[in-house]
């Protein structure tokens, strides 16, 4: 009993570490914030699907290996159960939309307590395949790449919604047009965001993230979030107004 308790406590512990880390950079939610060990998420009951994620990212997590991603995804029992997507949802060969993490799986295999919060299905939305196996995959390997470089970092993830895009399954769940990620890097007050189509077509071999780099001001102006809206304004409009990618990439 005293070491299942002191692991619970440990994990407590780390986990509010974490979000210490992030806290400040919390944007603004259209609907719930469901806040996790390690990355906090805003929920649209509505749409069945996440607004935004957001995690504090270090290279000694992401080198870590210890807990490899399992293949279930666990219902979030937070929410009422007319608000969840299913398993089921993603088994229509109509859709041919994949179950897409926000927050990466391999970002989380430093813990179990990571790895099995990273498996429930509010941290997942519909992706299309090359989207999900090609794009995106190679985007989240670029970041991870980034924060080796930086040693840590603060990710933010989420959806753009069009209403011209159909819902998916009877369940009617909402499928993002697009998607973004935004690093901020809070030891020299930098960031970069990337905005992608969820339906776009390029060749991984032509995929160039420097091609797809927004500013946070300009995400903020598409999504109507406000994403540093707990910084002083002076330090807003610093990190907001960044484009810059060679601070970033060799």
């Amino acid at each position: 009993m005293k070491k299942i308790t002191l692991i619970f406590l440990l994990t407590s512990f780390f986990g509010f570490a974490q979000k210490s880390n992030y806290v400040d950079y919390l944007p603004t939610t259209s609907d719930t914030i469901l806040n996790n060990s390690f990355y906090s998420i805003s929920y649209l009951n509505k749409k069945k699907a996440p607004e935004w994620t957001i995690y504090f990212s270090t290279a000694e997590n992401i080198s870590s290996k210890d807990f490899p991603r399992k293949t279930y995804y666990k219902q979030d029992k937070r929410l009422n159960p007319d608000s969840r997507a299913k398993n089921s949802d993603y088994s229509f060969k109509l859709w041919e939309k994949q179950k897409g993490h926000l927050v990466p799986a391999a970002d989380m295999r430093f813990s179990k307590t990571a790895r099995d919060e990273c498996g429930l299905i509010s941290n997942i939305t519909p992706q299309t395949k090359h989207f999900n196996q090609c794009i995106w995959r190679e985007l989240e390997e670029q970041v991870r790449y980034l924060t080796l470089k930086h040693d840590s970092l603060i990710i933010i993830t989420g959806c753009i919604f069009s209403d011209t895009i159909p819902n998916m399954s009877e369940n009617e769940i909402a499928v993002p047009e697009s998607f973004y990620k935004t690093i901020i890097n809070p030891k020299d007050t930098t960031s970069i965001s990337f905005v992608i189509s969820n339906f776009i077509t390029i060749n991984l071999e032509d995929f160039n993230p420097r091609d797809y780099v927004f500013s946070i001001d300009e995400i903020e102006d598409i999504t109507g979030i406000n994403f540093l809206h707990n910084m002083p304004l002076d330090y807003q409009t610093k990190i907001e107004s960044s484009k810059n990618t060679s601070h970033w990439f060799d």
